[in-house]
């Protein structure tokens, strides 16, 4: 069986050939739907341990898709070739998905909702996983698949943090 991995490339090779102004669309957007999404008040509910790890899990997902649509409105070219500033721009990718994960959770604090350090630890292992998978798949990066499971294992430690520790 082949593997997917040139086709996903190639859909993501086609994306950077988008204009710039294009590709910071999609992260203004992702920012826009969870501003609005928390800031909707919670409906009480009796307790669910799987409820609260779907709720956390979605941390990964979503700032998982936030950092990996900071990192595809990046210059082209530093994320194609394995450049001495590539990684600078995956790190400010992470940096701006758990920067915007902080401002959210500050401004579920004044929606009757819950501020959550485990969520912001959701929300930067979720963009450093999408952001090493992403590197990985664009470049071929070794480094970044090196990562890919220790990301992956952050991942599941911060939900597990978010659900069952009381911070």
């Amino acid at each position: 069986m082949p593997s997917p991995l040139p086709a996903v490339r190639k859909v993501l090779v086609g994306w950077l050939g988008l204009p710039m102004f294009l590709r910071m669309l999609a992260p203004i957007a992702v920012m826009a739907s969870l501003w609005v999404s928390s800031s909707i008040p919670p409906t009480p509910r009796p307790p669910s341990v799987w409820r609260d790890l779907l709720h956390n899990g979605a941390h990964i997902v979503a700032y998982a898709v936030l950092a990996g649509c900071w990192l595809l409105a990046q210059r082209a070219a530093s994320l194609l070739t394995p450049a001495p500033g590539a990684w600078s721009v995956a790190l400010r990718s992470v940096l701006l998905a758990i920067a915007y994960g902080v401002v959210d959770e500050w401004h579920q604090s004044f929606v009757g909702r819950v501020c959550s350090v485990g969520d912001v630890l959701s929300d930067a292992s979720g963009a450093a996983l999408a952001v090493a998978a992403l590197l990985a798949v664009l470049r071929a990066d070794l480094p970044a698949r090196h990562l890919l499971p220790w990301c992956a294992i952050a991942c599941a430690a911060s939900v597990a943090i978010a659900t069952w520790l009381p911070w």
